[in-house]
């Protein structure tokens, strides 16, 4: 099985503090709903100059954690959404976000010791 995320940049950031990794994990993982959600509401209220900025933010989120393609996809999004372009596609690419990071969340679980595999 391939892995979704890389932590090495993290790890490297935290300078071997896994109590920071453990940390900055799980900020990420608070986040994904308010970023799912946000996105959603400015998709339905078609605030697309909100949802550019909240692609972008999280684009960040999930750099750190290595998820760089995830990143490219709402690099993508971003840049659709400034320019109101393609408006058709924003939903899927919500949609991969979302079920990436629902996936990527699980892993880094594993990966942290914070939980058991499957």
């Amino acid at each position: 099985m391939n892995s979704l995320t890389d932590l090495r940049y993290l790890e490297e950031v935290a300078s071997g503090d896994a109590a920071f990794v453990r940390e900055m994990a799980e900020t990420f993982f608070r986040q994904i709903p308010d970023f799912v959600q946000n996105m959603q509401r400015f998709l339905a209220k078609r605030e697309y100059s909100l949802l550019a900025k909240e692609a972008h933010t999280a684009k960040s989120s999930v750099l750190l954690f290595g998820l760089t393609p995830l990143a490219d996809r709402l690099k993508e999004l971003q840049l659709l959404a400034e320019k109101s372009e393609q408006v058709e596609r924003y939903p899927e690419i919500i949609g991969e976000f979302e079920t990436t990071c629902r996936l990527a969340t699980d892993e880094i679980k594993v990966k942290l010791g914070l939980t058991q595999p499957l």
